[in-house]
């Protein structure tokens, strides 16, 4: 998910980009993120939108670097551990700050329209997809075991046939 988060940039504004080490960090610069910072807390400014793929501690604090009326997309939960927002902050915002999660199992009735989508803003060039391992059928556990063990920069392509 994380590179495709910087990928639509133009039309959000200004993207910052979260990764845990400089290797990271370099990688979503290139993705188009206009700063890359290693965590949360050295975002000094407001934001409107966070799509976060950690969860836990990062979606606690990310929360609260909303602006009035922002909203964080909750896509995935790699951390594994529990978000605690700290007591009040959900209270006072001039315009509601929300969390929302997103949910991409059985009973989307629009997946075609989705995928049609994204698939004319890879054509368009507005959206750029990296992979970031490539094999053959035969050798998903070695894809799968990239996944799980969060060595993998980009999305995991299996050639079959």
């Amino acid at each position: 998910m994380g590179g495709f988060a910087g990928a639509p940039r133009r039309s959000a504004g200004r993207v910052i980009g979260v990764a845990g080490s400089e290797d990271g960090r370099r990688w979503v610069g290139e993705l188009g993120a206009d700063e890359a910072v290693s965590g949360p807390e050295e975002v000094t400014k407001p934001v409107d939108i966070v799509i976060d793929n950690v969860g836990g501690a990062q979606l606690a604090a990310s929360y609260g670097l909303l602006a009035s009326g922002g909203n964080l997309q909750s896509v995935g939960w790699a951390s594994g551990g529990d978000a605690v927002l700290p007591v009040g902050s959900t209270l006072g915002s001039p315009a509601p700050r929300s969390i929302v999660s997103v949910y991409n199992g059985g009973g989307l009735t629009d997946r075609r329209a989705q995928l049609d989508r994204l698939l004319a803003l890879v054509a368009a060039g507005k959206l750029r997809v990296p992979v970031g391992w490539r094999g053959p059928w035969d050798k998903i556990a070695d894809a799968v075991a990239a996944l799980s063990e969060r060595r993998l920069r980009g999305k995991a392509v299996l050639d079959i046939g």
